[in-house]
Order: C-alpha cells, then sequence, then structure tokens
C-alpha cells in the first residue's frame, strides 16, 4: 500500500551527521509498523571493502511525496524511490545493505554532495550487485523480459547477418507481436535516458534490471541488443501498419534503450581492455543523456575516461554551469590538444540555452543537433601544420589561421526528422540546382551531396537503392540531361554501390548548403548568415565559420565562432597554399 506524504507531528525530521573521507552511509530495510516504511543505517568506509548492493534508478518527479522512517525520524522520498523500496523488501533485499543516492548523500550540503559524487566510481564498481529499478510492471514488461530472455541465446550463435532462422526458430518473435511491441516500450523508460546511469551500468561488477517483480541480467540485455544489431531485427519491434510505412526501424526510432545498451557495452569492453576513452568524445557519445542538473553533464562522465585522460576539475556543485562547462572546454582542448570538441559542439550556429557562454563553448546542457564532422579522421585542411591555441583570462580564444572566405548564399533548412525518401530528393535537389552552373560543376554538386568526399562507409543503407532514387528523380524532372546522371561516375574513388543515403541526410542535419563569395559549394550551420567568414585553424581538419564582431580601439578584430563547416576546395589542405597572411583569430 502506498503511503503519501502525511503530516507526522510527533516524530523529528532526519538530521544527517557529517561524514569523514571516504566514507559512505549504507541503508537496511524493515518491514515497520503502518503506515511508515523502516529504514536504518550505518557508516562504511569505501577502503575496508564493505559488501552493499547499489541502487540505479530514475528520480523522476523530485519531490518527496511519501514518507519513511529513516533512523527514527521522518524522510521524504520520490514515489519512484518508495515504490522500489517496498519491492525491495519483498524481493529479499532486505537482508543487503543498500546504497541509494537520494537517502545516503545529503543532497542540501553542496559540499557532501561534491565529495560523494567524487566517490561514485568507486562505489559502484565496488557493489556486489548493481539494481537498475525500471519502475513497476507495466504495458507488459514481463512479456518484454521474457522476450529477452528467450531471443537471447539464439542472437548470440553465429549466424549470417539478417538471419530469418532467428524468427523461425522462436515462438514469439514475429515482427510486430504483442511481445516485441512491450519490448518497445520497455525502451522507452525514463531510466534509459538518464546520463548517471551509463557510469553505474558501465562500472559495475553485475548489474541486474527490475521492473516490478521480474528481473533480468543486464549482461543479457546487451548481448540481445547487440544480436538485434548484428541481424538487424528492429523493423520486429514495430506493427505490420509501422512497417509498411518506414520500411525499416532505427534505434533512434524504436527508444532510447537500444542506444544505451549498445555503447555501454562497448564502453564496458573498452575499459576492460584499456581502449583510451577521452574525454571529448565521452561527452559527445552520451550528450542525448539527461540530467536533472545540467553540471552533471560534465560530473557524470568523469568516471567514464582513462585515468591518463581524466580531467583535474572535480564536482563542485557552487559554481554556475557557465563556468563548469567553459573550464571542462578549456581543459579538454588543451590535454588532447585539439579544437575537436569546441569545432563540432560549440557555435552560434546551432541552438543553445546557456546564452551567458562564450561562443567556443559548448552548451552541454542541450542535445547535440548535428552529427559531428570531426569524426571523419581522414581530413586536414589545415595541411601539416600543429594547433596553436591560447585561452585569455577574459574567456577569450585565441587560434592562429587563416581568413580564406565569405558566405554569400545560404540555402534552406531541411527540417523534417524522416528518413530520405523520393520526396526528400525532389525537396533538396529543387532548393539547390541554383547553387552550380549545370554542364560545367556538376562534379562538385556530386562532390557537395556525398560530403566531398567518397561516400561515407558508416552506418548501414537505411534505402537499398541509393542510385535508383536518383535515376527516378532525374527521370521525373526536365532538364536533368545525361550528363548530369552519370557525371557521379566519372568522379574518383566515387563507388554508387557505396553510396549511402543517409550520407545525404547527416550531412543537412541542421545544416544549409552554401555558396562562398569565391563561388565554392559547402555546407554551414544552420544560424549562419550571409557575411560569415569561412576560416581554418593551423593543425585542425575541418574549416568553420565565424561571425567578425564590432571592432574596439586598440584591440585585434573579435569574432563569434558560428559552427564547424564543409566547403569545396578546402578540406585538404589547399588553404596552406593560397599564400594567405597567418591570423590571430579571436574568439569571444
Amino acid at each position: 500500500m502506498e503511503v503519501p506524504l502525511i503530516p507526522a507531528l510527533s516524530l523529528p525530521p532526519f538530521d544527517y551527521t557529517p561524514l569523514q573521507p571516504r566514507e559512505i552511509r549504507l541503508l537496511r530495510l524493515e518491514q515497520g509498523e503502518f503506515p511508515y516504511l523502516t529504514v536504518s543505517y550505518e557508516v562504511a568506509h569505501l577502503d575496508k571493502n564493505p559488501d552493499f548492493i547499489a541502487l540505479s534508478y530514475c528520480w523522476g518527479d523530485p519531490t518527496p511525496t511519501f514518507r519513511i522512517l529513516l533512523a527514527g525520524s521522518l524522510f521524504g522520498v520520490t514515489e519512484s524511490l518508495h515504490q522500489f523500496l517496498r519491492r525491495a523488501i519483498e524481493l529479499g533485499y532486505s537482508n543487503s545493505r543498500l546504497w541509494i543516492d537520494a537517502i545516503c548523500i545529503d543532497q542540501n550540503n553542496i559540499q557532501e554532495r561534491g565529495h560523494q559524487v567524487k566517490l561514485m566510481k568507486e562505489v559502484y564498481s565496488n557493489a556486489q550487485l548493481v539494481v537498475i529499478w525500471l519502475g513497476e510492471e507495466a504495458e507488459n514488461s514481463d512479456m518484454a523480459f521474457e522476450l529477452i530472455k528467450a531471443v537471447q541465446p539464439l542472437l548470440a550463435t553465429d549466424r549470417p547477418p539478417r538471419s530469418e532462422a532467428i524468427l523461425q526458430e522462436s515462438q514469439v518473435t514475429e515482427p510486430g507481436s504483442m511481445q516485441w511491441q512491450a519490448l518497445g516500450k520497455l525502451f522507452w523508460r525514463p531510466w534509459f535516458s538518464r546520463l548517471w546511469i551509463i557510469q553505474e551500468v558501465v562500472l559495475s561488477r553485475h548489474a541486474e534490471m527490475l521492473a516490478g517483480s521480474r528481473s533480468c541480467q543486464w549482461d543479457v540485455a546487451t548481448s540481445f541488443a547487440d544480436g538485434v544489431n548484428q541481424h538487424d531485427l528492429y523493423r520486429c519491434i514495430m506493427s505490420h501498419e509501422e512497417l509498411a510505412a518506414i520500411q525499416t526501424a532505427t534505434r533512434s526510432y524504436v527508444g532510447p534503450g537500444w542506444q544505451t545498451l549498445r555503447t555501454t557495452s562497448i564502453t564496458r569492453k573498452d575499459l576492460a581492455q584499456g581502449i583510451t576513452r577521452k574525454a571529448g568524445i565521452t561527452l559527445y557519445n552520451y550528450g542525448n543523456q539527461k540530467a536533472t542538473d545540467p553540471r552533471d553533464k560534465i560530473f557524470g562522465i568523469l568516471g567514464l575516461v582513462n585515468a591518463d585522460q581524466r580531467l583535474t576539475m572535480e564536482p563542485n556543485y557552487s559554481i554556475h554551469v557557465e563556468e563548469v562547462y567553459t573550464e571542462a572546454t578549456k581543459e579538454i582542448s588543451s590535454t588532447e590538444n585539439t579544437l575537436t570538441l569546441i569545432m563540432d559542439l560549440a557555435g552560434i550556429g546551432w541552438y543553445r540555452a546557456l546564452n551567458q557562454l562564450p561562443s567556443w563553448t559548448p552548451d552541454f546542457s542541450v542535445a547535440p543537433q548535428q552529427r559531428p564532422l570531426q569524426l571523419d579522421n581522414n581530413r586536414s585542411a589545415s595541411g601539416s601544420s600543429k594547433l596553436q591555441l591560447l585561452f585569455g583570462t577574459d574567456n577569450t580564444l585565441q587560434i592562429k589561421g587563416l581568413l580564406i572566405d565569405a558566405v554569400s548564399r545560404i540555402g534552406p533548412l531541411y527540417e523534417d526528422s524522416t528518413f530520405p525518401t523520393l520526396s526528400f530528393w525532389h525537396w533538396y535537389l529543387q532548393t539547390t540546382r541554383d547553387f552550380w552552373k549545370r554542364g560545367e560543376n556538376d562534379e562538385s554538386f556530386w562532390k557537395a551531396l556525398c560530403g566531398f568526399s567518397p561516400c561515407s562507409q558508416e552506418g548501414k543503407d537505411t534505402i537499398d537503392n541509393f542510385e535508383g532514387y536518383w535515376e527516378q528523380y532525374c527521370s521525373a524532372t526536365p532538364g536533368w540531361n545525361e550528363r548530369t546522371r552519370t557525371s557521379r561516375r566519372e568522379i574518383p574513388g566515387f563507388n554508387v554501390d557505396k553510396a549511402k543515403s543517409f550520407t545525404l541526410r547527416i550531412l543537412t542535419i541542421s545544416r544549409r548548403m552554401c555558396l562562398t563569395s569565391s563561388g565554392r559549394l559547402g555546407f554551414t550551420p544552420e544560424r549562419s548568415q550571409c557575411g560569415d567568414i569561412i576560416a581554418i585553424a593551423f593543425g585542425e581538419r575541418y574549416p568553420f565559420v565565424i561571425r567578425p564582431l564590432a571592432g574596439m580601439a586598440g584591440h585585434p578584430r573579435r569574432y563569434h565562432l558560428v559552427g564547424v563547416c564543409k566547403i569545396e576546395g578546402l578540406m585538404d589542405g589547399e588553404a596552406t597554399e593560397m599564400g594567405l597572411s597567418t591570423t590571430n583569430i579571436v574568439l569571444v
């Protein structure tokens, strides 16, 4: 029986006793008397390797709507946590000590909170078990767990990709069945979107998911997800009607749970094998995860970074989020000796919720809206030059580079989030056809569509026949002559069979096609403007867009960073051979 928050004037509120360094509080559950669940606690020292179970869960509404008795005093807890505590008694967890952040950490003590967050890596890596509380049973979650356990052994065997035998051998795997739809709903639960859960699961010795009274081992679930990915079985989650409309499912379509299972599986393997996990790419990989406190977008990944790459900054909840983001960006860029993080995620060319940030500092509180171009390591727009950067005390960033060109025309923004279809091609080519001169520059146009490089090898083709869509469009559109249709075959290194339709989509997400003053074709951030300048920083792989600010007497000209871009003829070091003067580019 759920007991809502009610007055109880005869009992005092709980008062925390300060902890010493490396101490944690551990809980024990008792049946208690109506109407309150009773919890006792003890203090343990991590250096003495105490036995305990750690809880990973989603707080939900942080308002304490239920009360428990903690060491004889009243203590408010959320509905989600109260549900777990009730279930924990039923399932026998009262025989074990528990670590639960909302109770074991004094959330109102900023100093203690920061100190305990520093210990969370050790807490979750030393726990005997990490219990993942997904909430009560709902929307056939029991069927979802049964499906994972039934199908995982079939997916773990050596089979060819897209093996139809997997579907035939299982009694519960018909595409669009109730079991698969239950799984899809399970993976939309809020827990999978939280940032902190990444560290909590990746660092665990053993973990199990719990929904109501049903459980499933985390390693079984990640193995299942790996198999679904290998055999391309995302389509099973959708109904027949959805399959007819979309043809192919994707992880983003079927819920954040798939991505969480896959990325945590990869990260666990990397850490076990000693593979370097840098802070910059870790921040991007988990940028879509949510945190109640925006500062945790930085603090929540510190435990996932290799010791030799770890940031020196420590969790400190007494400083503003803008300072946390700015200092993290400075340290990552300096220690990794790269502007990759800045160029891919920062800039006023993208939506930003924190307008007081320097333009060169990413707003980590907002999920990345664009695919990072810098993941392509084969580019070197600055040739063999070396990075030279200097952070000023006034939150400026000075880099040496070249000012090359300016944006003269900007194309429209494609805002539909669906995957490319013939209608997408029709829209895109119609709105950009005047950016190129037919018969003279068609090779540049095709290179632009394919990212100014042989088509990407990444990902899986979301449309089986890339060339077919192009041919259908050309056949239905007067004026697109034979040379236009066949010119792509004349581009060295261009392989139609490898031309991925998703390449066009990732280029255009939050980006616009542009034309520069010198006639170069490219893609710039969605909020680029005519008059923005195309520049290159020494030591970096991609050009970027900057916007001049009004000059100040006696000071070098300053700029806002707009964002990274792709520009024809500037992707492979050509700018360093133009004889341009080196410039100190000051970003604010």
